[in-house]
């Protein structure tokens, strides 16, 4: 039973279709679809939101469409692909908004019933309920694409919350070519995602400390140092002096420079295997600044570690075989990733640790070929920031 059917049968009323009163609202074009990403559920919020519009957009712009993000002030926002009108709205501007939109892409909430009640084209994703208990209930459903979660095979979850999120198995090519299905606008959707890290959707910078950086054009307010890949105490201080920095570092700095530096200091996070001397994080422990203890050694050696560490802190696993497990095993011809990590290194920006140690730069293209180094240590090191996918026929 339909949730609105529910609710009427417990109040003993009938379902009307409802007036609803709209507002103008300005916008400096007219052709343009609306696109909803709430976040006030976590198990509602869909984290491939870029990759989808990464995949949309140059068709949209082609057909001189354009994309309204609709919302709250607190949702995450996507103004490299959206105007942003989060905010700004109260509830008759936001149907006016959608009352005027050639179609609605969005999560299962408000917005999609209301979309429903102006018989708008809807591309809805639905993932913690079956979505035959909360789909739109007007509208001409031919005009609707609802899109359910397999969730694995199990039954919804009805939470608020999922630790494992039923709404990601939602593959970014499926939203994008239904979107453009609905619009009636012809596409080759080529794509097959393999491998979603954890991290692919939140952009970070970092630095090999082999020059200092300016970091005053890159709209960040510190900046990681990998001092565990080029260890150069004398770069690190020039850059502590010109920004705040996250050092992470497998070698002892000296503890001078960083009490001399503390304010500039963001975080260090302290790569730590057996040779490592716990009495020095036992030191550092009193400058009151915050780190993290992580590792690359297995379960065993870390159990050997932790009597060493006891009093001072908790060692991170950071499991290498988890993300090696997860890469494609066969096919892998056209296999290639999309990195949201952003290394700087001798006046030049790479996609992940591995091209900086192989000379392999941005060019002109952030789309990088990957199947001949998806065991490769270093390039494990950054998998969570990667989103890997096989371009098909």
């Amino acid at each position: 039973m339909h949730i609105l059917e529910q609710y009427s049968l417990a109040c003993g009323v009938k379902i009307k279709k409802p007036f609803i009163f709209e507002k103008f609202f300005p916008l400096p074009f007219d052709k343009y679809i609306v696109f909803h990403a709430p976040s006030k559920f976590s198990s509602r919020k869909y984290d491939y939101w870029k990759q989808t519009l990464d995949l949309i957009k140059p068709y949209l712009d082609s057909n001189n469409i354009k994309i309204v993000q609709i919302g709250n002030k607190e949702e995450e926002m996507f103004p490299n692909f959206c105007y942003i009108t989060n905010g700004q709205t109260d509830f008759n501007q936001l149907a006016y908004l959608i009352k005027n939109s050639i179609l609605l892409l969005g999560i299962d909430s408000f917005p999609i019933h209301l979309a429903s009640f102006y018989n708008k084209p809807i591309v809805g994703l639905y993932c913690n309920m079956y979505k035959d208990h909360s789909m739109p209930y007007w509208g001409d459903k031919r005009n609707q694409t609802l899109i359910e979660s397999s969730r694995d095979g199990l039954k919804p979850s009805y939470s608020a919350f999922e630790k494992d999120k039923t709404i990601n198995l939602i593959k970014p090519e499926e939203i994008a070519s239904q979107t453009l299905n609905l619009l009636k606008i012809k596409h080759s959707i080529n794509i097959q995602s393999l491998f979603f890290g954890e991290n692919c959707s939140n952009s970070i910078i970092e630095m090999i400390p082999t020059n200092p950086i300016d970091i005053s054009k890159l709209n960040i307010d510190h900046i990681n140092v990998r001092m565990d890949q080029v260890f150069d105490l004398e770069v690190l201080e020039k850059q502590l002096n010109i920004s705040k920095c996250c050092i992470l570092t497998n070698k002892m700095i000296n503890i001078k420079l960083i009490q001399n530096y503390k304010n500039q200091i963001t975080k260090v996070i302290f790569f730590i295997d057996k040779s490592f001397n716990p009495e020095y994080i036992a030191q550092f422990n009193n400058l009151g600044i915050d780190y993290e203890i992580v590792s690359f050694l297995d379960d065993k050696e870390i159990d050997q570690l932790k009597i060493d560490y006891m009093d001072i802190g908790h060692i991170m696993k950071i499991d290498l075989e988890k993300y090696k497990e997860k890469m494609p095993k066969s096919n892998l011809e056209k296999i290639k990733f999309i990195s949201s990590k952003k290394t700087l290194a001798n006046n030049k920006i790479y996609p992940s640790l591995y091209h900086a140690k192989m000379g392999i730069p941005y060019e002109n293209n952030e789309i990088f070929e990957c199947s001949n180094i998806l065991n490769d240590e270093l390039f494990l090191q950054d998998s969570s920031f990667f989103y890997i996918f096989k371009e098909i026929a």
